[in-house]
């Protein structure tokens, strides 16, 4: 049976370096940073084990490009995805 999730990185990320990657891709650098609340779980540990086991054949791609790729899908769609139906 399949766990209920199932989070698995190539390497740890920074969430601020995950921002930057937005802001990059949107060419939005206006990011104001709450420095007076608590910076919450700095990190998260992750066993690639079952994932390797039930995808021994995945490649892991880019994460810059992918959230480069994800902006570019959003920018495009971005009308079809916010409409109410």
């Amino acid at each position: 049976t399949l766990p209920a999730r199932l989070i698995v990185s190539l390497k740890s990320l920074k969430i601020k370096d995950i921002v930057s990657y937005i802001c990059k891709s949107f060419n939005y650098y206006n990011v104001e940073w709450e420095i007076d609340k608590p910076q919450g779980q700095l990190n998260r540990i992750t066993d690639k084990t079952l994932f390797r086991k039930l995808f021994p054949k995945f490649v892991y791609s880019n994460i810059e490009n992918s959230i480069k790729n994800t902006c570019l899908w959003l920018e495009n769609n971005y009308e079809n995805c916010r409409k109410k139906t």
